[in-house]
């Protein structure tokens, strides 16, 4: 596995495959001779010249399928129109599905720029914030499961915005934004279904991989910024490289993460926990998921 630092470009808000051709070229910074994989049950196509993404450069693919692009440009985060990537579900710290602008301890929703400030991608990101008070609580965005049958390594990218949280070694074991995936069947992740979960599995089984945590990463953007004080060039942008043949265990045919947020107060001095006209304490934007699948050139 390997984090890579990668400039913030401008790409179309919601993207589930690429057609055949080379639509990187004006968009994505160190792709050269682009040419993807279009068939709809993942099969190889041999080519002397491919554009991979950074993050596999150093190897030979024949085949890089992009699985997810999204910057969530629209007005709830779990989209199931046929046109959008279906992210399986908001999931809370008891296992039950998290309705957006509802959240009991912690909740989540898309804002705009003119709420959130500046935003790498687009108009708009994704918003995880607690509310006001002491107790601790998770919320875990969940992907569908991704067929990687044919696959040998993903690159997961994704841009976020600490605001306010609080360093590690307080309350609890810290505040974090943490990319995590199902090192097993999904029934030993306490995945038992679509809207199914086995709660105590779900939050704290082993079976869930930890491959990126802020609390780690990132310890100088902790107790910093209000919600009102940041830049484009305050997000953070992380590319993180995954070789499945690392995960032994790892159920390719129904491959899981999820972003995983723990946060304690939210808004300050506010019933109107949507308002950003006061400061906030606890928060973490996302924008710009990305996910590519790519197969190794085999030899002959």
């Amino acid at each position: 596995m390997q984090n890579q630092n990668r400039p913030i470009h401008k790409w179309p808000a919601l993207i589930f495959l690429f057609t055949s051709g080379c639509l990187l070229t004006a968009g994505f910074n160190g792709c050269n001779k682009v040419k993807f994989s279009t068939s709809e049950n993942f099969k190889s196509r041999v080519d002397d010249e491919f554009l991979v993404p950074n993050g596999f450069t150093e190897e030979n693919y024949e085949d890089i399928r992009l699985i997810l692009k999204d910057s969530f440009e629209r007005d709830r985060t779990i989209d199931n129109s046929p046109e959008g990537f279906q992210w399986n579900q908001f999931v809370g710290d008891n296992g039950a599905p998290v309705v957006e602008g509802s959240g009991n301890g912690i909740d989540d929703r898309i804002f705009s720029k003119e709420d959130l400030g500046p935003v790498p991608l687009e108009r708009k990101a994704l918003f995880f914030y607690g509310r006001p008070g002491s107790s601790i609580h998770d919320i875990y965005l969940l992907s569908r499961p991704i067929d990687l049958t044919n696959f040998d390594n993903l690159l997961v990218s994704f841009s976020y915005l600490l605001t306010g949280l609080e360093k590690a070694e307080t309350r609890g074991g810290g505040e974090f934004l943490r990319l995590e995936i199902c090192d097993s069947a999904l029934s030993e992740c306490g995945i038992n279904g679509a809207n199914s979960f086995n709660a105590d599995t779900f939050e704290s089984s082993s079976n869930w991989k930890v491959l990126y945590d802020t609390r780690v990463e990132d310890v100088a953007a902790y107790d910093q910024r209000s919600g009102k004080d940041h830049n484009l060039s305050d997000w953070t942008e992380k590319s993180i490289k995954i070789n499945l043949a690392d995960h032994a265990k790892i159920n390719k045919a129904q491959f899981t993460f999820r972003i995983h947020a723990r946060l304690t107060d939210g808004f300050i001095n506010t019933t109107q926990p949507f308002s950003f006209s006061n400061n906030i304490d606890d928060g973490i934007t996302l924008d710009d998921v990305t996910v590519y699948a790519a197969r190794k050139r085999r030899v002959q």
